[in-house]
């Protein structure tokens, strides 16, 4: 009797209790999840360079000054003629007043708007034959994806901020915007890439729409179809 009610009972629980599942990401999606990151820790290079050395993709990318600032940073790899313009996400009291003109579609109005377009400007004047990419979390993704639209350009955007307007602007064959599941902030992006929320991270909203969502320090390699994933 006690072995058939203990049967009965695991058989039970192996219903209700979601079944485990191997995630395959893409390594892009990692690589630009970091750099974005790197953007809100311009006064913190040291920690910067250790963090990109992690991951072989990012680890020869370096900062140029000239056009970094504390809501941009500038990534250029001379090896592979890579750069990555990175925006930074809401950060200061600043940058709420740009987020409730996010909110108003009055966005292309706002002064970071604006520098971002003419510091992407300067970026293609320099690094003419570079292939030139824009990265961002949150507000820095929306930054990303109307620059990278602007100018032709591919971008990686991660949660990224919308407002009612843009969200009916068609993006170009090379955007790229990765949503968690559950992110209010986000929640009108269009053609986003699904990403599962980080185990850890499903309590509040402040934590699903996390970066660290997008990338993971023991994430695995493995070749799923040819591709590394």
């Amino acid at each position: 009797m006690l072995r058939t009610v203990s049967k009965a009972f695991t058989t039970v629980a192996n219903e209700l209790i979601p079944k485990s599942k191997t995630v395959y990401e893409t390594v892009a999606q990692h690589k630009y999840a970091r750099l974005a990151n790197a953007s809100y820790y311009f006064k913190r290079q040291a920690f910067v360079k250790e963090f990109l050395k992690e991951m072989k993709e990012t680890k020869d990318f370096q900062l140029d000054k000239e056009f970094s600032n504390e809501e941009v940073s500038t990534f250029v790899n001379l090896k592979t003629r890579e750069v990555v313009v990175a925006y930074r996400g809401t950060s200061n009291i600043k940058d709420v007043g740009t987020d409730l003109m996010v909110l108003t579609s009055t966005e292309r109005l706002s002064f970071r708007v604006r520098s971002s377009l003419k510091l992407m400007e300067r970026v293609l004047r320099k690094y003419q034959g570079f292939n030139v990419k824009s990265t961002g979390h949150s507000l820095g993704a929306m930054l990303s994806r109307m620059v990278s639209n602007s100018f032709g350009l591919e971008s990686h955007n991660f949660n990224p901020a919308e407002s009612i307007h843009g969200s009916f602007i068609k993006q170009n064959a090379m955007t790229f915007n990765y949503r968690t599941h559950y992110d209010a902030v986000s929640i009108l992006a269009k053609d986003t890439i699904r990403v599962p929320t980080k185990v850890g991270n499903e309590a509040t909203l402040e934590s699903v729409h996390r970066l660290n969502n997008f990338y993971n320090k023991r994430a695995n390699r493995v070749i799923v179809d040819g591709e590394e994933m």
